[in-house]
């Protein structure tokens, strides 16, 4: 399955998004994390990675979204030591029923 990842433009960083990309990769290797760009035609899960609460990436215009802002995940809080697990578990969530 592909994850589609957006980031926000990191001008308020709460987090590193880049690094949380990484550990993302590392912890999922049966997901296909790319950036969405003009080149990638589809992708199952949108990843809208805000790096601040502010979340400047909006849900609302991307399909099947899964957002994180600064140390939330879909909008609930969560520790920084359970961010990457959160995630995770989110995007599984939204990814079709094989």
């Amino acid at each position: 399955m592909i994850v589609g990842v957006k980031f926000c433009g990191n001008c308020n960083p709460f987090i590193e998004t880049p690094t949380l990309l990484k550990k993302l990769i590392a912890a999922a290797p049966d997901l296909e994390f790319r950036i969405i760009s003009r080149t990638l035609s589809h992708w199952d899960v949108t990843l809208l990675l805000n790096a601040c609460p502010a979340g400047c990436l909006k849900e609302k215009e991307y399909e099947n979204p899964v957002v994180v802002s600064g140390l939330s995940v879909e909008h609930w809080d969560v520790e920084a030591d359970e961010l990457v697990q959160k995630v995770i578990a989110a995007i599984r969530r939204k990814l079709p029923a094989m």
